[in-house]
């Protein structure tokens, strides 16, 4: 189960308590409502087209978006912004593979995966990878047709972006091209940046798409947190399932929960 410091968990219990007593909660139900975007923004795109404008020239076949491979993108693009360092053993000890299953991405399979940092857009990503002799031939290995792709930024001023490209070679069965949606909900508040946030589930929600639709917002959400029968309960995609026991499967609708973004 994810539980909170107690000096953590006191400072947001103090967040939340002044905020319902100023009267802030209430006022979310007429709040501008945040939708979840396509699983790919104009960057990541714009990277992703490139790599399939030279995986044509050689003849390769297109690679197409995964909704497995774009959450474990995402999820580790996040990790990597939060942990300040390039390695692919995520903060929980996972490995490539381990961390591709444990967002549902078919086993046994072919299985690669780019990570960078500095590149201030999808064409400096592209063009870091191609630069790089290994990374530029994963780029275009002939035994992958998958990808997720992901980008977050460590810093509010945005200069420290990490960029991780997932590969995989069987297209599992929810695989559609770029234009996919992903799962989403309406939440009351404004979505931060980075820091602390308060916000409202304006429908009952699940925290996957809570997650979603908070990283389509802006907030590279590291974790989610609600009171339920007096004790604060976290949830943080990716996780081992025991770290994110408890936490309920659904967030009722009126629900105030904190955001923590990187």
């Amino acid at each position: 189960m994810l539980v909170l410091p107690p000096t953590f968990r006191t400072r947001l219990y103090a967040l939340l308590l002044a905020l319902i007593a100023a009267g802030v909660l209430a006022s979310f139900a007429g709040a501008s409502q945040v939708t979840a975007a396509a699983p790919l923004d104009t960057e990541e795109q714009r990277a992703l087209d490139l790599i399939n404008a030279a995986r044509a020239q050689q003849g390769l076949p297109e690679l197409v978006v995964s909704p497995t491979l774009q959450d474990a993108a995402q999820w580790m693009a996040a990790d990597l912004a939060q942990v300040g360092a390039l390695n692919h053993t995520d903060s929980l000890g996972r490995d490539i593979r381990a961390r591709f299953s444990a967002f549902g991405y078919p086993a046994p399979s072919v299985i690669r995966e780019n990570i960078g940092v500095g590149y201030p857009d999808g064409q400096a990503a592209y063009q870091g990878w191609v630069d790089s002799p290994p990374h530029y031939a994963n780029l275009l290995a002939d035994d992958v047709r998958a990808a997720g792709l992901a980008w977050v930024s460590a810093s509010s001023s945005g200069e420290y972006w990490y960029w991780v490209l997932t590969l995989g070679s069987e297209v599992d069965a929810a695989t559609l091209p770029a234009t996919l949606p992903q799962p989403t909900t309406n939440l009351g508040g404004s979505v931060p940046d980075e820091g602390i946030g308060v916000l409202v589930a304006q429908e009952p929600a699940t925290p996957e798409s809570v997650v979603t639709t908070l990283n389509s917002g802006g907030c590279a959400a590291l974790s989610i947190w609600v009171t339920l029968d007096g004790v604060m309960l976290g949830y943080r995609r990716g996780a081992p399932a025991f770290v994110n026991a408890g936490f309920p499967p659904s967030i009722s609708a009126g629900t105030p929960f904190i955001a923590v973004c990187a």
